[in-house]
């Protein structure tokens, strides 16, 4: 069994999650109150739905192909998607405009993903050289395994006892000539479910 190659595809998927299910965060509103305040209450309204996703809704964000090529290879990708979120939650944000360019900066709280993964990684490591996988690939097989191991990882996100990390994390938006105010790097995004980490560097 190729552990690296799982690792990098639990990795990859981690990724996959957070910037698709942030990247729909394009505020919309060109009228009302102050930017400053339809810029809040539109973050809190998209952050809100984080933790509300159902297969249906992950299965439409990463498409019907990459759903089945992951669901194939062993991962349960609903269970793999609420451990990820169990712990998520944020405080107000704070919005900074400053003509057609706007900073919000928001307190999120999130499982420390990379701690669990360097934890997950050095266990899946040490269990593929054990007897017991031995065992297991007998029984089970290579996608048997796989499913074994994921499960781990998703037990281990969502564990009451696991790690938690908290930090604010800024996202830059720009105002197009819609009206409408966008984010202006992913890299920001992909951060923002994880409390300030970069989920592409993990894995």
């Amino acid at each position: 069994m190729n552990t690296n190659a799982l690792i990098r595809r639990a990795g990859a998927l981690v990724a996959t999650l957070a910037l698709a299910l942030t990247s729909t965060l394009g505020l919309s509103a060109c009228g009302g109150p102050k930017p400053e305040e339809v810029i809040k209450q539109q973050v809190k309204l998209e952050l809100d739905t984080i933790k509300q996703a159902d297969a249906d809704t992950i299965k439409s964000v990463l498409g019907e192909d990459e759903w089945n090529s992951l669901s194939s290879s062993g991962m349960d990708v609903e269970q793999f998607y609420n451990g990820c979120v169990k712990h998520f939650s944020y405080e107000d944000p704070t919005v900074e405009v400053d003509g057609d360019n706007a900073t919000v900066t928001i307190p999120v709280t999130n499982v420390d993903i990379a701690q669990v993964f360097e934890t997950w990684t050095a266990d899946a490591l040490n269990y593929a050289s054990s007897e017991e996988a031995q065992a297991d690939y007998a029984e089970l097989g290579e996608d048997g395994i796989a499913a074994k191991l994921f499960e781990k990882l998703y037990t281990a996100l969502g564990a009451d006892d696991a790690p938690i990390k908290t930090a604010d994390v800024q996202i830059d938006f720009t105002k197009d000539s819609d009206g409408s105010w966008n984010p202006t790097d992913s890299d920001q995004l992909g951060s923002l479910l994880f409390a300030g980490v970069d989920p592409s560097t993990i894995g």
